[in-house]
């Protein structure tokens, strides 16, 4: 398909904050800061609001944030951005220490720089506008997991909730339900973060489906008890049905899905991405074969 001519009012990339924090040199005025859980928050950050639209309240589930997560913003989007940028083309979502990299040659799926460094990092119109299309989805480089994606998230959360999210989608969306069950049982890769950038009418049918999804489980679920990580529920049902979704798309529709490293800023000393990734390797083995036993009982099927 012909390469499309952008301008800097039809790309815009959320960059999801909820602190201070300092970002990277956008010189093509791309990036969009997007302060979320604003409305339950005591500080402003001085940049857009996920509840507000020129100063204004808005369609919006600001006050959801400790359980949506980055997905306040996403719903903002979703409901007001054509309001502000009525020509908008292409939506994208990054935060403020993870964004994507369109140029780096890491064979990794991130790679890790110190905060000083953000200043080095840019993104132009030109680095992005040469990979999109009408059909195409831009999304951070998958993870391989030493499990498929259902075991690993009934270790580190509540199996409960990911066989209340299989019915669902098995009773009301079932045209997708043979991508649910291969990306949860047969593969072993994954996206995380609910980072990507897709063309305005993807991004529109994306969140149609994901949001009412979710509505869906929030309610059936009661999360009063669970500790503030487990509280971040459906943020990381997302996490997942991102990847759902996509893979729907390539099959159905014949989506290009395009791969990029993820660059973490961070304030840790040590940030040479080899050795990040030989840790990480280590703790998902100690998880596998010591933690997994006790959720044994938990995973179903």
């Amino acid at each position: 398909m012909q390469k499309k001519k952008l301008n800097k009012d039809e790309i815009k990339i959320l960059v999801c904050c909820h602190k201070k924090a300092e970002l990277p040199n956008d010189p093509d005025g791309i990036l969009l800061p997007i302060q979320v859980g604003a409305a339950i928050s005591d500080i402003d950050l001085d940049m857009q609001h996920d509840d507000k639209i020129n100063n204004k309240k808005c369609d919006n589930i600001s006050n959801k944030n400790q359980s949506y997560c980055e997905l306040t913003a996403l719903y903002w989007s979703w409901k007001n951005i054509e309001k502000i940028y009525p020509n908008i083309k292409y939506i994208g979502l990054f935060h403020y220490r993870r964004f994507m990299n369109f140029k780096s040659k890491t064979l990794f799926p991130k790679e890790y720089r110190s905060i000083s460094d953000i200043e080095k990092y840019n993104i132009s119109i030109k680095d992005i506008e040469e990979k999109l299309t009408d059909n195409v989805i831009l999304l951070p480089k998958q993870d391989n997991l030493i499990f498929p994606p259902k075991i690993q998230y009934c270790i580190n959360h509540y199996s409960d909730d990911f066989y209340k999210l299989d019915n669902i989608i098995k009773n009301n969306y079932n045209e997708y339900y043979h991508c649910f069950d291969y990306f949860f049982n047969k593969t072993n890769k994954i996206n995380f973060y609910n980072m990507a950038i897709m063309p305005i009418e993807i991004f529109k049918d994306y969140c149609e489906w994901l949001f009412s999804i979710l509505t869906k489980l929030e309610n059936e679920t009661n999360i009063e008890n669970y500790s503030p990580v487990q509280k971040r529920l459906y943020g990381y049902i997302a996490e997942r049905l991102l990847n759902v979704y996509c893979l729907y798309m390539k099959y159905k529709n014949k989506t290009l899905l395009k791969y990029f490293p993820v660059t973490y800023f961070s304030e840790e000393k040590n940030t040479n991405s080899l050795f990040r990734y030989i840790i990480m390797r280590i703790k998902s083995f100690l998880i596998l074969f010591i933690i997994k036993p006790k959720f044994h009982k938990r995973i179903k099927g």
